[in-house]
């Protein structure tokens, strides 16, 4: 790609491709925006720019002027991290802004100094696009195992159960066994749950937790045996004792079994993102106008997990999504921040 500004438009949404100091040099001096705390501008360092006669052009058209007006005074700020099994580490950016006549968008991402800048007319516009170029296309409403709300520990627990499920249903394949997985060993488990916490490794959901929500990266845990008792009352685990070697072990329910499954055969991506709001004296962020996130589509269900902090520490809640329920929850929390 290079440095010169190009766009075309694909259907309604409009993308725009330009050198980064430039579309800065252009926000400030030539249509003179102010840039409020959630603006990637207001930390940008200040670097001159020559325009050549297509920059010129470009100045003049009025979705450029958009999308350089949404950049430097959002209203919000969605950060993504995008990781997964079959998905490289990647991080984006969308502004939205709120104006008299309806809300803009501008999806944002960075490559090696080049800028890609898509401009969305609406809410719904985004939501849609949100919906076929992230989510999986799920036409009826999924199974939902996980529908109480917990701690953050609870989720990394179960977390870890569906990787371990992932390694040991991996291993019967290298090994060509036709063997189901119906038990694990609770060492086991506990050491591979420590390897995860310290690994970037964003191919296993418990590395995907903590390395792509913003703001989880040192996140703190307080296990207990209220969690195993947790895990078997949500039909993921029973507890006993192999029959040979005495070592504890875990056997599988079925919600563990089904999730196992569909994140082994059918998981290919996941996005952490947290949602920034601007508050009234352009001074941001505390916690009131933060919201994270975690999204994990399959071929089954689009999870979406919202992570909410409480007094005594972080708990989850968990819905299971089709494609259209996607777009419209994408919506709501669009339209709660703004």
């Amino acid at each position: 790609m290079s440095n010169d500004a190009n766009n075309h438009r694909d259907g309604e949404i409009t993308l725009i491709n330009i050198d980064g100091g430039k579309l800065h040099y252009i926000a400030k001096h030539i249509y003179k925006f102010s840039f409020n705390p959630l603006s990637p501008f207001a930390k940008q360092p200040e670097a001159g720019a020559i325009l050549d006669d297509s920059d010129k052009e470009l100045i003049q058209d009025d979705d450029f002027k958009s999308i350089a007006h949404t950049i430097a005074m959002p209203s919000l700020k969605i950060s993504f991290r995008q990781g997964g099994p079959a998905s490289p580490y990647t991080a984006f950016s969308v502004y939205a802004q709120k104006h008299n006549k309806g809300v803009s968008l501008v999806s944002l991402h960075n490559n090696e100094g080049a800028l890609s800048a898509f401009l969305f007319s609406s809410i719904e516009q985004y939501a849609k696009y949100f919906m076929a170029n992230i989510a999986a296309p799920v036409l009826f409403k999924p199974v939902n195992a996980l529908k109480t709300e917990q701690s953050f520990e609870m989720l990394v627990f179960i977390f870890a159960l569906i990787d371990c499920f992932r390694r040991a249903y991996l291993n019967n394949l290298l090994e060509y066994s036709p063997s189901p997985v119906e038990a694990l060993y609770e060492d086991e488990l506990i050491a591979i749950l420590e390897k995860e916490l310290k690994t970037p490794d964003v191919r296993w959901l418990v590395p995907c937790l903590f390395n792509l929500v913003p703001g989880f990266e040192n996140a703190r845990l307080d296990f207990d045996a209220r969690h195993v008792e947790l895990a078997e009352a949500m039909d993921f685990i029973t507890r006993t004792l192999h029959s040979q070697d005495k070592r504890p072990v875990y056997l599988l329910g079925s919600n563990a079994k089904y999730m196992g499954l569909e994140f082994s055969l059918l998981w290919k991506s996941a996005y952490g993102f947290e949602v920034i709001s601007e508050v009234s004296n352009n001074h941001c962020c505390n916690n009131a106008n933060i919201e994270r996130f975690f999204f994990a589509p399959t071929d089954e269900a689009n999870h979406l997990f919202r992570f909410i902090e409480t007094g005594s520490g972080i708990e989850y809640a968990h819905i299971s999504l089709s494609s259209d329920e996607t777009a419209e929850e994408i919506s709501d929390i669009i339209n709660r921040h703004l």
